[in-house]
């Protein structure tokens, strides 16, 4: 029986993604720093971000997909339509993927925007993929949420993933934002 009530389990820890070792055995001098036993948990130094091996695979331990809340004030997505705004960028040598459809909640000078015919917010892959989902009118629920045109949503996204509109917000208030909700999960590549 264990006897120390402070027990605790160190992480391994080092620079860079852990590796799968050559063989079996950490004794007999074939071993890198980085590699590490099945099931062994370990931190990349430079990145903070925690990993284990499962099998012959490297997890990237984020125990549930992340959700990001990013909202844009009026002159940001008034300004959209000449800059893109980056939303989420994927971490050098990960992919990011969304895990449901992102959400955009409007509102404007006290009451939900809503979209004229026509008008549309794109969010896209600044890499490859032109258009993962589209919000434009038809897509509008109750209380100014919408739900986008599914494109491209669930694919694997490396680089930036951004926002851009042909909406201009008029009106006399300086009130304002576009909410976007958007649930992910990073992949190693």
């Amino acid at each position: 029986m264990c006897e120390d009530s402070f027990a605790r389990i160190v992480i391994k820890q080092g620079n860079g993604i852990p590796t799968i070792p050559a063989s079996a055995d950490h004794r007999n001098g074939d071993w890198i720093e980085t590699d590490i036993y099945e099931g062994e948990f370990y931190q990349d130094l430079d990145t903070g971000l925690i990993y284990n091996r499962f099998v012959n695979t490297i997890i990237l331990s984020t125990g549930v997909p992340a959700t990001l809340v990013v909202i844009l004030d009026k002159a940001q997505v008034n300004g959209m339509n000449a800059t893109p705004v980056v939303l989420l960028t994927a971490p050098a040598g990960y992919a990011v993927r969304f895990t449901k459809k992102p959400v955009l909640k409007t509102f404007s000078d006290g009451s939900n925007w809503t979209f004229a015919s026509g008008e549309t917010v794109d969010i896209y892959n600044t890499s490859a993929i032109p258009i993962m989902l589209q919000f434009s009118d038809p897509c509008v629920t109750t209380d100014g949420v919408y739900a986008g045109s599914d494109f491209f949503t669930y694919e694997l996204v490396t680089g930036d993933v951004s926002v851009t509109s042909s909406i201009s917000i008029g009106g006399g208030g300086t009130d304002g934002t576009f909410t976007f909700y958007l649930d992910y999960e990073l992949f190693l590549l």
